[in-house]
C-alpha cells in the first residue's frame, strides 16, 4: 500500500497525530521531550500546518510547521534561530516538530518527501524561509542549493542533527523546473503527496479515472492486458503527468500503470478537481492546454511510426 502525505484536516486525523506522538514518546524509554509533547499551544493556532503521513489507513508520522516569531522562538530547546531570523527579516516558518515511525522501510526517503511537501505548502502560504533541525542522515537527498547549514551538528536522540534554513523561493523555483506540464500548478490547493514502492499499481486498466498523478521522483511503466503476455507500452519518468484525461472525463482507464522504482507523486482527486474548476472556471483552460499537448504528442508518435514503416518498406 502506498504512503499518503497530506494536511490533517479533521478531528479523526488530528487524533491520529496525537496517537503517533504518543507512540514516539513511548519508544524513547519514557522520556518526555519538550518538543515532543502530545499537545501544546502551537496545535491550537489556526495558522499551524499539521502534516500527516498515512500508511494502510494508519497514521505513521506527523510534521508540524508554525509561524516563527522571536517572542516564542520555536525549537529553542534544540537550537536558537533568533539571530538568523534577525538577519533575514522576512516572513518565516519553523518546522518545530516531526515524528515518524523509524521502523518503516525507506525511512529516510519518506522523511525527505514529507519535508518537501511541507516546504511546498509553506511557500504557498507566502513564507520565504523555513527553519528546521534535521537528521544528518536525511540531508543526502535534499538539494543543497535551497538550504544553508547555520551551525555544527547537534547530538539528539543518539544521532547528529543539523540546524538549517531553507530558502523557499529557491526551493519552489527548483520544484517548478522539474515539472513539464506546469499548467497543473494552478490546482496546487488540492494536491497531496503519495509514495509508491516498486511493483505497486497507480492505475488499473478498466477502472474509472478518479485520480491523476504528477511524478516528482521515480519511474512508472504503462502496460495493457492485450491477451497474454502483458503489452508494455512505455516508461514515464519524473516531471510528467499521468491519468489526467481519465480523471477529467471519468472514463475507464485504457491501460494500467505501475511503479518500477520508488516513486513520489503529487496526486489530485476528481472531486477536488471539479470543485476547484467550479470555483474558478478559467482553470479549465489550463487543463485543456495539457490535453492539447497530449494530442500533439500522439500525432508526433504516429508521424514517426509512419516514417519508420515507409523507410522499412523502401529497403
Amino acid at each position: 500500500m502506498p504512503f499518503v502525505i497530506k494536511i490533517a484536516s479533521n478531528t479523526a486525523e488530528l487524533d491520529g497525530v496525537i496517537s503517533i506522538r504518543k507512540a514516539c514518546l513511548q519508544s524513547m524509554s519514557g522520556t518526555t521531550q519538550a518538543n515532543l509533547s502530545l499537545l501544546d499551544q502551537y496545535d491550537l493556532y489556526p495558522d499551524t500546518l499539521q502534516l500527516l503521513i498515512q500508511h494502510e489507513s494508519r497514521i505513521v508520522g506527523n510534521f508540524r510547521c508554525v509561524e516563527f516569531n522571536l517572542e516564542q522562538a520555536p525549537l529553542k530547546e534544540l537550537y536558537d534561530f533568533s539571530e538568523s531570523y534577525k538577519n533575514i527579516q522576512a516572513n518565516a516558518a519553523c518546522l518545530d516538530l516531526f515524528v515518524l515511525d523509524e521502523n518503516l522501510p525507506r525511512f529516510e526517503w519518506i522523511w525527505q518527501q514529507a519535508l518537501s511537501t511541507a516546504l511546498q505548502l509553506l511557500f504557498r502560504r507566502h513564507h520565504q524561509f523555513a527553519f528546521a533541525v534535521i537528521p544528518e542522515v536525511c540531508l543526502s537527498g535534499l538539494n543543497k542549493e535551497t538550504l544553508r547549514i547555520v551551525d555544527e551538528a547537534i547530538q539528539f536522540r543518539g544521532s547528529k542533527w543539523l540546524p538549517v534554513i531553507f530558502d523557499l523561493v529557491l526551493f519552489q523555483k527548483e520544484f517548478v523546473q522539474r515539472i513539464n506540464d506546469r499548467e497543473i500548478l494552478r490546482f496546487q490547493e488540492v494536491f497531496y503527496t503519495i509514495l509508491f514502492e516498486p511493483g505497486e499499481i497507480l492505475v488499473v486498466e478498466g477502472e474509472r479515472g478518479a485520480t491523476s498523478y504528477l511524478i516528482l521522483e521515480g519511474e512508472v511503466q504503462v502496460v495493457a492486458a492485450k491477451n497474454d503476455p502483458v503489452l508494455r507500452l512505455k516508461t514515464i519518468g519524473a516531471g510528467n503527468m499521468i491519468g489526467e484525461i481519465a480523471m477529467v472525463t471519468n472514463e475507464a482507464r485504457t491501460a494500467s500503470i505501475l511503479a518500477t522504482k520508488p516513486t513520489a507523486c503529487i496526486a489530485m482527486d476528481r472531486p477536488d478537481f471539479m470543485k476547484s474548476v467550479a470555483a474558478q472556471p478559467n482553470k479549465s483552460v489550463d487543463m485543456f492546454k495539457i490535453f492539447a499537448k497530449r494530442i500533439q504528442e500522439i500525432n508526433q508518435r504516429l508521424i514517426r511510426g509512419n516514417e519508420t514503416k515507409e523507410n522499412n518498406e523502401s529497403k
